[in-house]
């Protein structure tokens, strides 16, 4: 049978198509260059290796060396020709041997950047968004996951409109504005409206063709809520709380999304601070602030963001219905290129040194409280990494990780100085450790939210039982048996499977508190409560079990803990875990898990299971 000849019009916008998704594909991946590069050329002649830069553009991949302080390009090399398809010569001396420059190698090939070099046609150089938006934006049929990275750079090509955040902002396109908040221009705020909103409809576009489609932060629902809230949260900044609340009219969250939110800001005291770092612990919070008016007097304060100038002032002012965030050093003193960091250097070994002092010390203009780093140059440091805070009749005394202070760091210190205990204080459970600058101990588990305190944990080896904060058993039993809600719990995707597995956590940390304190029975009813919620139907059983099996061994439930430990050992063997549906635990994930439920039914003597453990190698 003799085929049919397709249109003309159609023969030629298939052309473009595939050209477009051709040339994406075709490039080779951030892995494969770096491994090539680093195999065939020397790097032991640059002197910072960290200013060493490699850029994907739509001529190919570029290896740049920078000169950061000066910010300016050394030199800038086509490493990989677009239009050859293959890898050309650069002016770098050859490697000695295939292995010199593993290690820096190595660290870049684990550095974050590499998801999203392998996501976006283009990528790494100031104004690398606009070129993708040109080359992909009157592209028809685009793939989900290039249609997701379009929306990604408009949504990056919105934001470097207004700062350059990201640090590869075209500086020729970025508005020029005035300190404070209402300071774009009716034109200016089109042209943010336009590129948002450009955002926006392309998400609603990849959530039409694939509902399901999986991005960092959870499916592409999560992230479109997300979108409409960072332009809540830029319009606040930027301009005021009648144009941000613009942004709220068509954002929604999901169900379980909105139940955790409540939950966080259920868990936090009247009038509290509560910093956060992330995204899926603040967008959901200000949403539920902002557009269902729950808990607006909490000041939730993203501990990413307060590093940015904007931002930082920003908190300065009421936000909602929240005080604003207390602060003692002024605009000036943090603004950009002053205290962008700040050195911590020992003056003396074994004295701790006041909170407040160690930051007025930073900011003196005394000549002899400043080091001279070069002619005419001088540094501020903190002078110390022992530090005290006074509260009442307590000395907290900590110790600061770290050779310096980003401006988040400093100004969460001088927030905690300025507010002097009027207000309760907070750390979301999803900031992570670094951000707690040492305090750990001093941090009291009350829910999804860890207070600061005066008091230390005094368990002694709370550091080596990778528990250092306390647990205030009272308070987290009814929050988490009677006060949270759960809706939602029954229909999770991706990143809120991760989130549900730290909610095991929490209740097994919970129930081994309780029976550390002898309450046994109420720990079996706090570890019930967990499966009752998180079964592996909806949740499968993981890592995230390993302290809930141990304790229904402890107290004695040997039926319970073996039925979870049976089910954990085949969705072990089967690779079936939370993070993925298709994802495979690496060996070195798995031989770590499998040793560790070796050791825990050894040293319950569940032979059987030890069995059946065993096949699973």
């Amino acid at each position: 049978m003799k085929k049919k000849l397709l249109p003309l019009l159609c023969l030629l916008s298939f052309a473009a198509i595939t050209n477009a998704q051709w040339a994406y594909l075709k490039y080779p991946s951030y892995s494969n260059v770096l491994i090539y590069f680093f195999r065939q050329y020397s790097v032991k002649d640059i002197e910072n290796t960290d200013q060493l830069k490699f850029q994907k553009k739509p001529d190919g991949w570029h290896v740049v060396y920078l000169n950061m302080m000066q910010d300016s390009t050394i030199s800038d090399q086509l490493l990989w020709s677009r239009d050859k398809a293959a890898f050309v010569n650069v002016r770098f001396n050859p490697a000695q041997t295939a292995k010199e420059n593993d290690a820096i190698m190595a660290k870049l090939l684990n550095a974050w950047q590499g998801r999203w070099y392998n996501l976006f046609p283009y990528y790494n150089y100031p104004g690398w968004e606009w070129d993708v938006i040109h080359d992909y934006k009157d592209v028809k049929n685009l793939p989900d996951s290039m249609l997701y990275a379009l929306g990604r750079s408009y949504s990056y090509a919105t934001n470097n409109l207004l700062n350059n955040n990201s640090g590869m902002a075209d500086k020729k396109r970025m508005f020029k504005l005035q300190e404070g908040v209402n300071c774009l221009s009716p034109e200016q705020l089109a042209t943010y409206n336009k590129y948002h909103n450009l955002a926006i409809e392309t998400y609603k576009a990849v959530q039409k063709l694939n509902p399901d489609f999986e991005t960092i932060i959870g499916n592409i629902g999560i992230k479109l809520a997300d979108e409409y809230m960072v332009g809540y949260l830029d319009m606040m900044i930027y301009q005021n709380e009648k144009e941000a609340n613009k942004e709220l009219k068509d954002a929604t969250f999901t169900d379980f999304m909105v139940s955790m939110a409540k939950n966080y800001l259920m868990t936090c005291d009247s009038n509290a601070i509560l910093f956060t770092d992330g995204d899926n612990d603040t967008f959901p919070l200000l949403f539920v602030q902002a557009k269902l008016k729950y808990r607006r007097d909490v000041l939730v304060v993203n501990l990413e963001l307060l590093g940015t100038v904007r931002y930082a002032n920003r908190m300065r002012a009421a936000f909602m219905d929240a005080a604003p965030l207390p602060l003692t050093f002024t605009q000036d003193e943090v603004k950009d290129g002053v205290r962008d960091y700040a050195y911590i250097i020992d003056r003396t070994k074994d004295d701790y040194i006041e909170l407040k002092s160690a930051l007025d010390f930073d900011r003196s203009q005394n000549p002899n409280d400043k080091i001279s780093v070069q002619a005419g140059q001088t540094i501020n440091y903190i002078p110390s990494h022992k530090l005290f805070f006074i509260h009442g009749s307590d000395k907290m005394e900590w110790t600061l990780p770290g050779q310096y202070l980003l401006r988040s760091n400093l100004l969460m210190l001088d927030a905690l100085v300025t507010n002097n205990w009027k207000r309760p204080v907070y750390f979301g459970s999803m900031t992570g450790s670094a951000v707690y600058l040492g305090l750990d101990r001093y941090l009291e588990m009350q829910g999804f939210t860890y207070k600061i305190v005066s008091t230390k944990n005094p368990s002694a080896n709370a550091e080596a039982s990778g528990m250092a904060m306390s647990v205030n058993t009272h308070i987290v039993y009814d929050n988490l048996m009677n006060k949270y809600s759960w809706k939602g719990a029954d229909s999770l995707v991706s990143a809120e499977r991760l989130i549900a597995m730290d909610y095991r956590i929490f209740f097994s940390t919970l129930a081994q508190s309780l029976m550390h304190n002898n309450q046994n029975d109420s720990a079996l009813k706090v570890l019930d409560r967990c499966i009752e919620l998180f079964p592996n139907e909806k949740l499968k059983y993981d890592q995230s079990m390993f302290q809930c099996i141990s304790s229904y061994y402890d107290i004695g439930q040997t039926a319970k803990a073996d039925a979870i430990a049976n089910t954990f050992i085949y969705n072990l063997h089967h690779n079936i875990n939370n993070e993925s549906g298709t994802m495979v635990l690496d060996d070195k994930t798995k031989n770590a898990i499998h040793t560790d439920l070796e050791k825990l039914l050894k040293k319950n003597h569940r032979t059987e299971l030890l069995n059946k453990l065993e096949e699973t190698q």
